[in-house]
């Protein structure tokens, strides 16, 4: 076994999930594209394309096991589709380039202090907070 899949294997043992081989896989490739957001559909085209055919079902069922042990977060982009990405503990943000689809990560620490600030001026702590702008490229002048 190689050290990958080791680490593969623990990790899904800490999270007391089943080494099944659809999380293998599917793991590893998040691992792999870390840096990519990508919906389950993407995940599921590039599988096929990496030759690891999996029903697009069992592509949903796989990040919902993975959401649900923390392994990783969903983030609703468009009001309809689900971005899903490795969960680093990290706070960042989104934006999403409604011309081209793409969809950037970036962080700041003074929305990160407002929107705890918000929170507490309302009676609550923030937990935790998924934002995602809407933005289209400035023109060049």
């Amino acid at each position: 076994m190689t050290d990958a899949a080791q680490t593969i294997r623990e990790t899904l043992k800490s999270v007391a999930l089943t080494c099944t081989m659809p999380r293998m896989i599917v793991l590893k490739h998040l691992v792999d594209q870390s840096a990519v957001h990508a919906s389950a559909q993407e995940i599921h085209k590039q599988l096929l394309l990496a030759e690891k055919s999996f029903n697009l079902n069992t592509i949903y069922r796989v990040l919902g096991d993975f959401e649900k042990a923390g392994l990783m977060k969903s983030t609703v982009i468009d009001g309809r589709k689900a971005i899903y990405e490795l969960n680093t503990d990290k706070v960042h943000y989104h934006m999403l380039d409604i011309e081209t689809g793409d969809v950037l990560e970036f962080e700041s620490e003074k929305l990160q202090k407002i929107s705890a600030r918000i929170a507490e001026e309302h009676g609550f702590s923030l937990i935790d907070q998924q934002i995602v702008l809407h933005v289209r490229r400035a023109e060049s002048h």
